[in-house]
């Protein structure tokens, strides 16, 4: 295990749990309270090894995420809306990868068709591009030529089942070919609020399952 990205996640976790306690926090603030943490391990299509991740949002339908794990680190800011069965966020990004900053906009959505039996069903889509100031460590050195465009682009549709969600996902990402990811995920809620989840992906570029496990903590209001 990295120590580097372990000790990363332990710090984060730890901040945001006194932090989320501290009277003061709601008013210096504007009013953000924390909505979930949640503390990885594993790969999936956009994070790897441990990866923790703080999630708020405040009475203003604002949004803001923070996640790190050892060789990354990025911030999520925007509205989130929802209207009738639809809920979703127009959000701004700003991180690092290796040494490289980026920055782009985030669309999330989530379309809630049906609780048929107490089960909900749902489907939602992602759209993420970034732009990077100049080539990661490790494309900087892969032998390739340089795309004209420093971007990287990630998009996710998904149907949600219950507990379980299918995903299907492209990542087209500076000068690697198009990579696609299908996925599924279960998360299993073990006490009010406290959810464990497993997620497998396949690598269509290197031909590899990608399996990544965790705890997601919520945060009443």
């Amino acid at each position: 295990m990295n120590a580097r990205c372990l000790l990363s996640a332990v710090v984060l976790f730890l901040i945001s749990s006194l932090v989320v306690f501290s009277p003061s926090f709601a008013e210096a603030s504007g009013g953000y309270k924390f909505n979930t943490v949640t503390i990885g391990s594993g790969d999936d299509p956009i994070s790897s090894g441990i990866c923790a991740v703080a999630r708020l949002s405040n009475q203003k339908n604002s949004y803001l995420e923070f996640t790190l794990m050892s060789d990354q680190f990025w911030v999520v800011y925007g509205p989130q809306f929802k209207k009738g069965r639809l809920e979703g966020m127009v959000t701004g990004s700003i991180g690092y990868l290796q040494d490289s900053p980026w920055i782009g906009p985030l669309v999330a959505l989530r379309l809630n068709i049906a609780e048929p039996g107490g089960i909900p069903i749902s489907v939602g889509m992602v759209q993420w591009p970034v732009f990077f100031g100049y080539e990661p460590r490790d494309w900087r050195h892969n032998g390739q030529p340089d795309p004209d465009v420093l971007v990287g682009y990630y998009q996710s549709a998904s149907l949600g089942i219950g507990p379980v969600e299918f995903s299907y996902s492209l990542l087209n990402f500076l000068e690697d070919p198009w990579n696609e990811l299908p996925g599924v995920s279960y998360t299993a809620r073990i006490q009010d609020n406290v959810s464990v989840f497993g997620s497998l992906a396949h690598n269509g570029n290197e031909r590899k399952w990608m399996v990544k496990m965790g705890v997601n903590w919520t945060f009443s209001e």
